[in-house]
């Protein structure tokens, strides 16, 4: 259960960042997260820590989603 959670974190992240047209760069900037960082959330590689999600929630926000 927690698995899948966090699968759809990495999953929707990378498909709300292309619909915004964002790059990693560009929703590193915007979020305060390195894009290595966002990237292996993306890719399932690291689980975001609370911080971080609420980093990039707020950062989404101000990009229009």
């Amino acid at each position: 259960m927690v698995e899948e959670f966090v699968f759809n974190v990495g999953r929707n992240l990378k498909k709300v960042r292309g619909e915004l047209g964002l790059s990693l760069r560009q929703l590193s900037e915007k979020v305060a997260v390195s894009p290595s960082t966002i990237q292996k959330i993306e890719s399932n590689q690291i689980s975001p820590t609370l911080v971080t999600v609420l980093r990039i929630a707020k950062g989404l926000a101000k990009a229009g989603v």
